[in-house]
């Protein structure tokens, strides 16, 4: 587990590669200080179903401390899966946090 206000800044990054079976997405999220990359996930569509899954595993490399202060940043511009993540890392952490930007 890291606890420092450096991990508290997550940011979201998808990308697309084609494939011989068809496309794929790749959803990435990074801790901004770092630059690490600590959580991923791999599916045939942009669904919500595939950045929860790679922001679930981010949430289990912080502690609650951290969670509390949590900022983060998607280059995406969908109300519908900020509203996901929020549910998402109220479940995880049992509390709410900072921002989502």
């Amino acid at each position: 587990m890291v606890s420092s206000v450096a991990s508290s800044c997550l940011v979201y990054r998808n990308s697309s590669e084609r494939t011989e079976e068809g496309v794929c997405y790749l959803s990435l999220i990074t801790n901004a200080y770092s630059h690490m990359i600590v959580g991923w996930a791999l599916g045939p569509t942009l669904e919500t179903l595939y950045p929860l899954e790679a922001l679930r595993m981010a949430l289990s490399t912080i502690d609650n401390e951290t969670a509390a202060m949590l900022i983060h940043h998607s280059d995406r511009g969908c109300q519908d899966i900020t509203r996901h993540l929020a549910m998402d890392f109220s479940e995880v952490h049992h509390e709410t946090f900072g921002c989502l930007a």
